[in-house]
C-alpha cells in the first residue's frame, strides 16, 4: 500500500483522503453488496458498521457518507426484522441528510421509516411519514414530470388509507398512482421512439 498516492480528491464529495482509507470504504462497500445480494445480512451488518466507524473517524459525525452507510445499516436492520434499531438508525441518517439539505435523500429515508410504521401496525406515523415524502418529492419535481417515486409513495398511502378504513381516499391515491404511472411508460416510449 505505500506506494499509493498518499492523498486524492474524491470525485462524489470533494474532500481530500488518503488512497488507503479511500480503498477501503471501496473493499468494504463491496463485501458489503455481495453479502446484502446473497441474503447474508448477518455478516453484512458488521461490515458496514466498520465502515460507518471508519467514515466517522475520518470525515466526522455529521457527514453525508456517514449517512450514507447508515442508510445500508438501516436497511440491514429491516431485513433483520429489528424494527426498533432500523428506525433508530435510518432517524440518525435523517438528521444527517436534513442538515446537508439532500432532498432526495431525505424523502427517501422518511418513506423507508414510513414503510416501517406500516410494517409495524402504526398506521397514523405511516401516513405522516409517507404525506411528508410525497411533499419533499412534490418539490424536488416542480416541472411536473411523473416520477417512480411519487407513484411508489401514492400507492403506499392508499395502502395506508385502506387499513384506516378510508376506503374512498385509497381509491384516489391508487388512480393518481396508475395515471403516474401511465405517464411514465408512454414518455419511456416516446422517447424510445425519438
Amino acid at each position: 500500500m505505500d506506494r499509493l498516492p498518499q492523498t486524492f480528491t474524491t470525485s462524489q464529495h470533494g474532500k481530500n483522503t488518503t488512497a488507503y482509507q479511500f480503498y477501503n470504504n471501496v473493499i468494504l462497500r463491496n463485501i458489503f453488496c455481495s453479502h446484502i445480494r446473497l441474503g447474508r445480512f448477518g455478516k453484512a451488518q458488521p461490515i458496514i458498521e466498520e465502515a460507518i466507524r471508519l467514515k466517522m473517524a475520518f470525515y466526522g459525525n455529521n457527514d453525508v457518507e456517514v449517512a450514507d452507510s447508515l442508510h445500508k445499516l438501516g436497511i440491514v436492520f429491516v431485513s433483520k426484522n429489528n424494527f426498533g434499531s432500523a428506525l433508530q438508525t435510518f432517524h440518525r441518517a435523517l438528521r444527517i441528510y436534513r442538515s446537508a439539505s439532500e432532498l432526495s435523500q431525505i424523502s427517501e429515508i422518511i418513506f423507508k421509516i414510513g414503510c416501517i410504521h406500516f410494517q409495524i401496525n402504526e398506521f397514523m406515523a405511516a401516513l405522516m411519514a409517507f404525506e411528508e415524502a410525497m411533499d419533499i418529492e412534490q418539490s424536488l419535481h416542480i416541472d411536473g414530470k411523473p416520477t417512480d417515486g411519487r407513484a411508489e409513495i401514492l400507492c403506499h398511502l392508499a395502502f395506508v388509507k385502506i387499513k384506516l378504513k378510508q376506503y374512498g381516499d385509497a381509491i384516489i391515491f391508487l388512480e393518481e398512482a396508475l395515471s403516474v404511472s401511465s405517464l411514465m411508460r408512454c414518455q419511456k416510449l416516446k422517447s424510445l421512439l425519438i
